[in-house]
């Protein structure tokens, strides 16, 4: 029979050793649990820049000439012209204030009449540059349809798209986005002025 005072010395031995498990238990925890425990982000997250919501709008002037725009082929096409917007400033949230330049390529040879009026619809597409400064860049994609509504000396309505295909300086690494882009402007040649939105979004 187990003596009083030895019954005493088996239950302080047992909650020593109950001690020592929770102790071992706790040693163990991994780094990255203490690390959600202190409610710190893990640094890719952390790292990592959001996309966000984008808008840039401007006028100026375009200048359009026969022929398919320099670097920027008519590839299926066929007859085409090129019309030029230069250094275009522009205001716009997330990226501030700087200039928009595109090369679009507009395709004479293949067109579609507005199903309501004699209007006509031509495709259009080529590349732009969106600069805030010096060695500051997004390049850009833009392709879509222009139409006019046959009026006399009528507008031309753009409305396509623009996806960011890369960018120098700040913008060489991280540089994307796609959204919508729309602009009025003349089709005839010589210079007249544009009138330009992109809105979607842009990772910078």
């Amino acid at each position: 029979m187990v003596s009083y005072r030895g019954m005493l010395a088996l239950i302080a031995a047992l909650a020593v050793a109950v001690g020592l498990t929770a102790m071992g238990a706790r040693g163990q925890t991994s780094s990255d649990d203490e690390a959600d425990q202190s409610g710190a982000m893990p640094a890719a997250v952390a790292s990592a820049k959001p996309y966000l919501l984008f808008q840039a709008v401007g006028t100026g002037s375009e200048t359009e000439s026969s022929g398919a725009c320099s670097g920027v082929p008519c590839s299926n096409m066929g007859v085409c012209s090129c019309i030029i917007w230069s250094a275009l400033p522009f205001s716009s949230t997330a990226l501030g204030n700087g200039t928009f330049t595109a090369h679009l390529n507009i395709d004479t040879d293949h067109t579609t009449n507005l199903p309501t009026s004699d209007g006509t619809c031509y495709q259009v597409a080529g590349v732009g540059k969106l600069s805030t400064g010096a060695n500051a860049a997004m390049a850009l994609n833009i392709a879509g349809t222009a139409c006019d509504v046959a009026s006399p000396n009528s507008k031309l309505q753009f409305s396509g798209s623009y996806t960011v295909t890369g960018g120098t300086g700040p913008y060489a690494t991280t540089a994307n986005g796609v959204g919508n882009a729309t602009a009025t402007m003349a089709h005839q040649t010589g210079t007249h002025k544009v009138a330009w939105t992109l809105i979607g979004t842009i990772h910078k």
